[in-house]
């Protein structure tokens, strides 16, 4: 089975949140999670850098009409124009950000992960434990995380199509991603012991791939979870 992408207008009629379809005699839910709004409007919309762009330009601006010899108030009247339009941007990007994380749903069984998401169109993906080549994890405190599936396969579908639920600038090979996870632990022990029991050798590896990430250190790596 080839990784699936379904697009629909208006969504088929879910027998189980998150899936297009019940699931085959024999496949179970085993964990099942949304992302965070505001993690996903930090680290997907750069909400913080969108932020510090505004209060920058707006700085400029006051500190270029003070040196021209503009009115105090004038300004200051430009570094707060500026302020007013960065909330703005920020408000609607956050808004956005809250939107798609309340129409994503993430799904793990027994053999296979699904991806729910699109706030206007609706999507599934879905990655059979076969044709997952290996995870990555990785972790920015507080419990939040990203599980980053390497998949290695030419059905997956296009970055744009995926995105904000793909790992970043993976364009030739697009990289399924569940984003954002508020609890990335729970995901990746219910992922690796679904894996345990279905891709043996996979977890072999990502165990042997985890060892090795400690010794560079660029970031959290395992192919997938180690189980405990």
């Amino acid at each position: 089975m080839n990784l699936i992408y379904d697009e629909e207008q208006e969504g088929p009629d879910e027998t189980s949140p998150g899936l297009p379809a019940p699931l085959p005699k024999g496949e179970r839910v085993i964990w099942r999670g949304r992302p965070s709004g505001l993690s996903l409007a930090v680290r997907a919309f750069h909400i913080r850098f969108v932020t510090a762009y505004f209060i920058i330009a707006g700085a400029w601006a006051e500190a270029n009409l003070s040196a021209t010899g503009a009115a105090t108030g004038d300004a200051v009247g430009a570094f707060i124009r500026s302020l007013a339009a960065g909330a703005m941007v920020v408000g609607l990007l956050t808004g956005i950000a809250y939107l798609m994380a309340g129409a994503a749903i993430f799904t793990v069984t027994n053999k296979r992960v699904f991806l729910r998401y699109g706030a206007g169109i609706r999507k599934y993906v879905n990655i059979p434990f076969a044709h997952v080549a290996g995870v990555r994890i990785g972790r920015y405190g507080k419990g939040y995380g990203d599980l980053v599936f390497e998949t290695g396969d030419e059905a997956t579908p296009p970055y744009l199509h995926l995105w904000p639920f793909v790992r970043p600038l993976s364009f030739r090979n697009p990289q399924p991603m569940l984003r954002s996870l508020p609890n990335v632990d729970d995901a990746a022990k219910a992922l690796s012991t679904a894996m345990t029991a279905n891709a043996p050798d996979l977890v072999h590896a990502g165990r042997e791939a985890d060892a090795e990430a400690d010794d560079r250190k660029p970031e959290p790596t395992i192919a997938p979870v180690p189980a405990e």
